[in-house]
């Protein structure tokens, strides 16, 4: 099952892609018990969340109610023989539920600029990068919590990439800023799938050179979860678990941003007179 079950829940999740089929994605639940908890990776936690996102797709809002609604519980509710309200599996199920939800609201909202949606998603960016520097730090001194790094390293990562999906083609100044951030991040525990990653992040916001965003039609939407699976390498050389040769396929969603003028009773295009105004400049026509 362990082998299995990631291909598996994808392939549900782009089955019934916007299909809003609601007895669906009741299979793909998130745990919400101990007991639960225990019967799925955590890993594959993230998954289950990004496919149901997939089916129940006009019910994604950029907001962070609907955010914590996909979370797993933080604490073990006080079940008999249950675990631990700290408990790595615990910490690592919601991190990784918080890190599906970033992802789903970054293919939902893909080279749109929804601003709520960016806003919700750059504030997870900075969640995340807030623990990796606090498990960095010297206080990390516990086996567990070093058991925390590298899914804070691959949860920053897909929350980054997330981001970079919602402002695609754009150049946002403010995303490329955080960016470059966490691109410095160079010390002893940093992997190479993390600083893929963020290069990916900063190739999508500068998509084309601003010419070009990501659509969101489903064969769009099937090429960027390819594209951003959320299983990062550990070296150039590895292909165990996502072959990387893969991570090429967001050019699949890659769409022309221009302006078309289209003749509403024969279809073909039109010439027209444009005026375009900038912010804080003159006026152009």
């Amino acid at each position: 099952v362990d082998v299995t079950a990631a291909g598996a829940t994808l392939a549900l999740g782009l089955l019934f892609c916007k299909s809003n089929n609601a007895s669906v994605a009741a299979q793909l639940e998130v745990p919400h018990t101990v007991h639960a908890l225990r019967c799925v990776r955590p890993d594959l936690v993230l998954l289950r969340v990004l496919a149901r996102g997939l089916i129940l797709w006009d019910s994604v809002r950029p907001t962070d109610a609907w955010v914590n609604s996909q979370l797993t519980p933080s604490t073990g509710g006080g079940e008999r023989g249950g675990l631990e309200p700290d408990s790595t599996t615990l910490r690592l199920a919601r991190l990784n539920s918080l890190a599906g939800a970033c992802l789903v609201l970054g293919l939902r909202f893909a080279g749109s600029c929804n601003q709520a949606a960016h806003d919700v998603l750059h504030a997870k960016v900075h969640h995340f990068y807030a623990l990796r520097l606090a498990l960095g730090g010297a206080a990390a001194s516990t086996e567990g919590t070093r058991a925390d790094r590298p899914t804070v390293e691959s949860c920053l990562g897909t929350a980054a990439l997330a981001m970079a999906c919602v402002m695609a083609g754009s150049g946002h100044l403010g995303s490329l800023r955080l960016l470059r951030v966490l691109r410095r991040c160079a010390d002893n525990d940093v992997s190479y799938g993390f600083h893929m990653s963020i290069s990916m992040a900063i190739g999508l916001l500068f998509l084309g050179g601003g010419r070009l965003t990501l659509g969101t039609s489903k064969a769009a939407v099937a090429a960027l979860v390819t594209s951003l699976f959320p299983r990062f390498p550990l070296a150039p050389t590895d292909g165990r678990y996502h072959l990387q040769a893969l991570r090429h396929l967001y050019v699949l969603a890659a769409e022309a941003r221009c302006l078309e003028a289209v003749d509403v009773d024969t279809g073909e295009p039109a010439m027209i007179p444009l005026r375009l105004v900038l912010r804080g400049r003159e006026r152009r026509e």
